[in-house]
């Protein structure tokens, strides 16, 4: 079975971009650029930084009071 996969893996790659099977998978993913940064990870990182005692995370998408229920934004609401 592992036979036939190196097989059609062959067939279907350009000898040229073939990569040694041998290579730890680390290596393989270097070429692959990386994507770039999530804004809501950013944002949320940006909020656990501010020593603001009365911010609000806008970032969790729903929203509560001090009692637990749901708070819509008065922006929303309009």
């Amino acid at each position: 079975m592992a036979d036939r996969v190196k097989q059609i893996t062959a067939h279907l790659t350009p000898r040229d971009q073939l990569y040694n099977m041998a290579q730890p998978t680390a290596q393989i993913w270097q070429a692959v650029p990386l994507a770039p940064p999530d804004s809501i990870f950013k944002l949320t990182a940006a909020y656990k930084a501010d020593p603001f005692p009365q911010k609000i995370n806008l970032g969790v998408g729903a929203y509560r009071d001090d009692d637990n229920k749901p708070w819509v934004l008065p922006v929303v609401k309009k």
